[in-house]
């Protein structure tokens, strides 16, 4: 459910008869105490400021719960960059698996909830018993601790975001790591978007 292209909201900028000043940031890597740090001495305000992140706001530092909650509460936009990317699919694949249903009978057993992990009783991951790789490990233990609110904002996260124009500067486009030049932006490889190096 990757979102490949969205159009941001321009009214995001307006600040009455003023333009807001648009802050891009990027690769946070959950570092929370280093995000407020770089704020500060840019001087961030949030009544004249808008934050744009560029992806990579969350995995590898401690505090990526946190970081998201302030996108969240600074009404900040955010692109996918690829760890955003490896963590919405652990958490669909760690979310996607059937419960099991109770039997009306407990000695009741059935071909069909024979198979589950844990036949009639409560829901048991699976895949927490099953041999990973470090950063496989380190993605599905990330998705537990993410709440709906949170999962729900990185999902909406587009791939690339069409910030439109603007004064001084242009048409600006947002994202994680790079564009392929003369490739329309709906024709572009979204996984190439999240991850290409120079």
């Amino acid at each position: 459910d990757m979102i490949q292209l969205q159009t941001w909201d321009t009214s995001l900028l307006s600040l009455g008869d003023q333009a807001k000043r648009l802050m891009f940031i990027g690769d946070v890597h959950g570092c929370y105490d280093e995000l407020v740090n770089l704020l500060a001495e840019a001087k961030y305000n949030n009544e004249t400021d808008q934050l744009i992140f560029t992806g990579d706001l969350i995995a590898k530092g401690p505090a990526s719960a946190a970081v998201v909650d302030f996108a969240i509460q600074q009404h900040a936009s955010c692109v996918r960059g690829n760890h955003e990317d490896r963590i919405m699919l652990a958490y669909r694949d760690r979310n996607s698996h059937v419960m099991a249903t109770p039997s009306p009978n407990p000695d009741e057993s059935t071909e069909s909830t024979s198979t589950l992990p844990n036949p009639g009783g409560p829901f048991v991951d699976s895949l927490d018993d099953e041999s990973f790789s470090h950063g496989d490990y380190i993605d599905r233990e990330l998705t537990k601790g993410l709440t709906t609110e949170q999962a729900s904002y990185l999902a909406s996260c587009p791939v690339i975001l069409d910030i439109g124009r603007i004064p001084g500067i242009g048409h600006t486009i947002a994202v994680h790591a790079g564009l392929i030049p003369g490739v329309d932006l709906d024709n572009q490889d979204p996984m190439g978007i999240m991850s290409m190096k120079t």
